[in-house]
């Protein structure tokens, strides 16, 4: 079993949380490792320490000046004030990540971390216990059915893959 397995899940269940209350509405379905580990043996993957999710952010305003700086920020606030509300001691941070990927690492600092190897990750260092938001950008369709059936397909995705984590994660 995974050392920090229910310290991974917990801090997954409130970043989905708060990702459920923004404004902007990011829609998140779980990805990389967490994904794969649910997809192949029905469970988290042990040896991972990390939960992740894929935002899907709109293109046009990903590239507007400064966009993912402000998602950041405004995503922490409501950390924050979630945490609060919770009534919890955690203190969690989250940073920007845009050495090897455009993500957002959020992460617990009181359970360590340690070097990534390798050049392309010029010395970051990655938390024992994080959340790894990886964006993924969506170009604007001009047909709107379409663009309404990808959105229906996208949302029972999601429905389905975090059903299948409720049931592993309960």
């Amino acid at each position: 079993m995974s050392k920090y397995r229910i310290e991974r899940i917990e801090i997954g269940n409130i970043v989905a949380r708060v990702l459920d209350k923004m404004p902007s509405q990011p829609k998140y379905f779980l990805d990389n490792g967490t994904l794969l580990g649910i997809w192949r043996s029905g469970k988290l993957i042990e040896s991972d320490d990390d939960f992740d999710f894929g935002i899907l952010l709109n293109a046009k305003e990903f590239n507007q000046d400064n966009y993912m700086l402000h998602f950041q920020q405004d995503f922490q606030t409501r950390l924050e004030q979630q945490l609060q509300q919770m009534g919890s001691n955690i203190k969690y941070e989250s940073r920007i990540i845009s050495t090897y990927a455009d993500k957002i690492e959020v992460y617990d600092p009181n359970h360590g971390s340690f070097p990534l190897q390798g050049d392309k990750y010029e010395g970051a260092r990655y938390h024992h216990v994080s959340v790894d938001l990886q964006v993924h950008l969506a170009e604007e369709n001009e047909n709107n059915s379409e663009e309404e059936e990808e959105d229906t397909l996208i949302d029972n995705q999601k429905k389905t893959v975090l059903i299948s984590a409720g049931k592993i994660l309960t």
